[in-house]
């Protein structure tokens, strides 16, 4: 019954019962009421008309008192009949008798007295009834309308209850029917702001969390259901009585059944005897005394299949509370496979030595596999070292010859020198590859011997001194003390990581400089710091900045060049010499890179004299037969031997040398390794046992090959070679291994003739140029001043022209111009030239024309000073008549100079070779002061003791200012 409906039926009944209670007792109580009221009324009226009408009565006859009576019929709602009789009964008033009432009146009977005597009668008749009757009809009505008015309200209550709360109610009902059937899209009534809009948000919340609530139970009973279903053990639920309740898809598959066929049945379908009787009685026991027999526990059983096929399974019990009802689920999986498995392992366990061993076969086949690998990559890496430097022998040969024409049109030059250049840096970066092929394959062998560690610092020092000069830098060397001067180590490998982190130092640095600092730690170990000033490293970059190719960033690459080997390569070798390296930087203020190795000290090594690094031809003319079978490199080499004089047969393989050999003479054979049909390495194995006909075994053979590795230098020797030398060929080199290879006696030529005397004496001293480079470059001085001369004037004006290129915004032949004077400064040993060119590359961009500004200034004052050295009248070499000073004071200067030279400072020594301090001629001076430049402090000692020595100079008691 709904609530509108009860309130209904109460407001009908509450209506009714006061409808009953008002007729069955207060309408009659109340005309009970109503006519004593009135028999009251017309009482006390009667006695007072009475007593009103008696002075009217004593004063004038009964007759004078008829209008006054007349008066109160007519003014009186009450009476219907008024009757005045005399004291003797006579009816005064009416005068005549009047028709009987027909209705039955009540009379008022009251009599007037005049003392004790009655002098009249008064009557008033009333009706009674009627009077009662209406005043009970008004009442009646008036208690009908009061009656009414709940009922008006209570119908009007029970629409607003329909609308307001009801109706709203039936809604939130229905809504509730359809939440509790999981269907969340029913409408709710509107939000309001009563009790009912409350209980409606609170149901709308309900609604929602019981939603979200059904959408996470569905998909975690999804997700339950399918983690059940893919499971691949066999997943069964059963309850208390063993009655099968659930089977997932794996139990179905391992069964034979569908679970519509089985759930409902005794799990005992699924089982064999005597394991049926066993499961029950497990269950009861564990049910009435919690004994674990089963539940719980692991064991292998046996299952049986729809088909009846028995199979061995292993079942895992457990019991799940989450009910009343105890259920049980069963984890099966099947094992018939690893039971097959333990049956054929029992089966072959007589044949597992030869397993074992066959395992073992496997493994040395797969390891003679790995290893044949790691071989093919050796091979690869050394034919590709061979096959690149094979054409790299023709092209640098042929481009130095090239340029070595002094007909050659400027531009034609200059293109040449770019290509020789870069053929060079093409063959360092193949260097690098092979190195860091090396150290990655564990190939790189270390020649761990003494050597001089304050020498080689020194020299390092000065090698990149000059490199940071042209870029406007310092570079200091910092040798705490004490420090071993000699010590057990690779001095290959250190100068090549010490050059190589010197090296990145001096490029990324624009301003200030770089700093070394050596000094000796605990023990063995040396700590080396190279501290520059230059742009620094990000943070986020520092931990792959030793990884191979890797550099800042890209950026980095584009505008400094190189290939990001260098640092990997430093890494790999300090740790193959058992060291340690690691970097701290700061973007925008430098970085140091810090390196420290154990190097024992060490006894001085034996040293032969220095022999001077300039080709010396063979003094007489020789046969050679040069077998080599790249068209190219064979021309370049019979080229470079005919400037020497000598003469030259070309073939192109073993067997071709052989025949050669068997027809004529020769004194010296240019063997390629690599050539085809067969190789130089068999010719010189053939030649060696007699093979080559009337050539002596003896013949000398210098073996030329592209492949730089050590195994491949052995390899040539082990066949028999006196000498190898690497492609490019550097002929220098050649020449003099020619030289130390042959001997003299019986040779098949005449000699050729002596070569003129062109010492260092008679080369001028040009500042900007490096003299000495120029000689042992060009050995012709008259053809290098020629060149040079040339190249300055041609240049002179360029840079100027370059500067309002670059202030005009356009660039675009700047490049090339920039470009052919560094390689041609290069060339020709101009150091101040070359270091300004070097600072403008890359060049800055149009929009860094203030950069570009000063550098080529720079440039600029480069080549006017170069054109105002050339074009002096009669240049002079610096005079070499020493001043006139007395002996001792002569000697005190040398003592000076020898203790600022050895502290290795510029700044002491410099103040010493001033003209008016200087006790040596101009010449002598300025040899002592370009080796102080170049940080060759030792060999500005020894410059100086030659000086002392030609001027009879005793120093500490000694002649020739000889050590002491």
């Amino acid at each position: 019954m709904s609530l509108r409906l009860k309130l209904t039926l109460f407001m009908a009944l509450f209506t009714a019962t006061l409808l009953g209670a008002y007729l069955a007792w207060w309408l009659p109580a109340y005309t009970r009421r109503v006519e004593s009221d009135l028999i009251t009324l017309g009482e006390a009226e009667v006695a007072l008309l009475a007593e009103a009408m008696r002075p009217g009565i004593l004063s004038a006859p009964p007759g004078g008192l008829v209008g006054a009576l007349e008066h109160t019929l007519e003014t009186s709602p009450v009476w219907s009949r008024v009757i005045l009789t005399d004291a003797r009964g006579k009816q005064v008033y009416p005068p005549t008798p009047e028709p009987p009432e027909t209705t039955p009146l009540t009379w008022f009977d009251a009599s007037i007295t005049h003392g004790m005597e009655e002098i009249a009668t008064l009557r008033l008749g009333a009706n009674v009834k009627a009077l009662t009757a209406k005043r009970t009809e008004a009442a009646a009505r008036m208690g009908l309308l009061l009656i009414a008015l709940p009922g008006i309200l209570t119908m009007a209550l029970l629409l607003y209850m329909t609308r307001r709360i009801t109706r709203p109610l039936n809604r939130l009902g229905v809504a509730a029917h359809h939440i509790a059937r999981a269907d969340f899209s029913v409408t709710l009534p509107g939000a309001t702001g009563d009790e009912i809009g409350l209980l409606t948000h609170a149901f709308d919340t309900m609604k929602t969390r019981l939603a979200q609530r059904e959408k996470k139970g569905t998909e975690d009973q999804r997700r339950l259901s399918a983690i059940i279903n893919n499971a691949a053990a066999g997943l069964i639920t059963i309850d208390h009585a063993g009655t099968l309740r659930s089977l997932n898809q794996a139990a179905e598959r391992m069964f034979g059944y569908a679970s519509r066929d089985v759930l409902g049945q005794n799990i005992r379908i699924l089982m064999p005897r005597p394991y049926r009787r066993e499961h029950d009685r497990f269950i009861r026991r564990y049910l009435q005394s919690g004994e674990k027999r089963a539940i719980g526990i692991e064991q292998q059983v046996k299952g049986r299949r729809k088909n009846g096929e028995v199979f061995p399974i292993w079942l895992a019990v457990s019991e799940m509370k989450q009910t009343e009802e105890p259920m049980f689920v069963g984890s099966i999986l099947e094992i018939t496979q690893q039971k097959s498995a333990d049956a054929e392992l029992m089966k072959h366990r007589d044949n597992l030595r030869a397993m074992i061993h066959e395992r073992t076969k496997d493994l040395e086949v797969a390891m003679e596999k790995a290893e044949s690998a790691n071989r093919a990559k050796s091979n690869f890496i050394s034919n590709m070292s061979h096959e690149i430097r094979t054409p790299m022998n023709a092209l640098l040969g042929f481009l130095a010859l090239a340029l070595e024409k002094d007909d050659l049109p400027a531009e034609l030059r200059s293109y040449l020198e770019v290509a020789h250049r870069s053929s060079w840096s093409l063959l360092g970066l193949l260097d690098d590859i092979l190195d860091i092929s090396k150290l990655e394959g564990n190939r790189m062998e270390l020649e761990f011997t003494p050597f001089d560690l304050t020498a080689l610092l020194r020299d390092i020092s000065q090698t990149m001194a000059s490199a940071a000069r042209e870029k406007g830098l310092y570079l200091r060397l910092y040798m705490a003390t004490p420090m071993p001067r000699y010590c057990s180590g690779d001095p290959m490998r250190l100068r090549q990581v010490l050059f190589n982190l010197l090296s990145n130092a001096v490029k990324f640095t624009h301003n200030g400089g770089v700093t070394i600092h050596v000094e000796a730690l605990t023990g063995t170990n040396i700590h080396f710091a190279i501290n520059d000033t230059g742009i620094g490293i990000p943070e986020d970059q520092l931990k792959r900045i030793f990884e191979p190719f890797a550099q800042a960033d890209d950026s980095t690459t584009r505008r400094y060049g190189g290939t990001g080997l260098g640092t990997a390569i430093a890494k790999q070798l300090t740790e193959l010499m058992g060291g340690t390296i690691w970097v701290k930087s700061e973007v925008g203020k430098g970085s140091t890179f810090h390196l420290t190795l154990a190097l024992p000290e060490a006894t001085a090594p034996h040293r032969e004299a220095p022999q001077p690094h300039v080709p010396v031809p063979v003094t007489a003319a020789i046969s050679v037969l040069v077998a080599e079978d790249i068209d190219e490199n064979a021309k370049l080499i019979m080229i470079r031997l005919e400037q020497q004089g000598h003469g030259a047969v070309s073939v192109s393989n073993g067997q071709e040398v052989l025949k050669a050999l068997a027809e004529r003479p020769f004194d010296l054979i240019l063997m390629d390794v690599h050539m085809p049909e067969m190789d130089g390495l068999e010719a010189t194995r053939r030649i060696r046992d007699g093979a080559s006909g009337k050539a002596p075994r003896t013949i000398p053979i210098i073996g030329l090959t592209a492949s730089a590795g050590k195994q491949d230098v052995m390899e040539c020797l082990g066949a028999g070679m006196d000498e190898v030398v690497t492609k490019p060929i550097d002929f220098t080199r050649l020449f003099a291994a020619i030289e130390a290879t042959l001997p003299f006696e019986g040779l098949t030529a005449q000699p050729t003739a002596e070569p003129t005397d062109d010492s260092c004496n008679t080369w001028p001293r040009i500042t900007g140029v490096d003299m000495q480079k120029a000689m042992a470059t060009w050995g012709d001085r008259t053809v290098y001043l020629k060149a040079l001369s040339s190249f300055v004037q041609k240049f002179k004006a360029t840079p100027q022209a370059m500067l309002r290129a670059v202030e005009a915004g356009g660039t675009d032949g700047i490049h090339q111009k920039l470009h052919a004077i560094k390689g041609a400064s290069a060339n020709l040993c101009m150091t101040e030239v070359h270091r300004a060119c070097q600072a403008l590359t890359p060049l800055p961009g149009p929009d860094e024309s203030h950069k570009a500004r000063p550098l080529l200034l720079t440039l600029h004052g480069a080549f006017q000073r170069l054109a105002q050295a050339l074009t002096l009248p009669d240049r002079k070499a610096p005079t070499t008549a020493h001043p006139e000073r007395s002996p001792e004071q002569t000697a005190t200067w040398f003592a000076e100079l020898f203790n600022a030279l050895g502290t290795d400072n510029p700044d002491r020594v410099a103040p010493l070779l001033e003209p008016t301090v200087a006790c040596i001629s101009e010449a002598h001076t300025q040899a002592i002061q370009d080796r102080v430049e170049l940080f060759d402090f030792r060999g500005a000692e020894e410059e100086a003791r030659n000086t002392a020595r030609d001027m009879n100079i005793y120093l500490n008691g000694e002649a020739h200012g000889a050590k002491t």
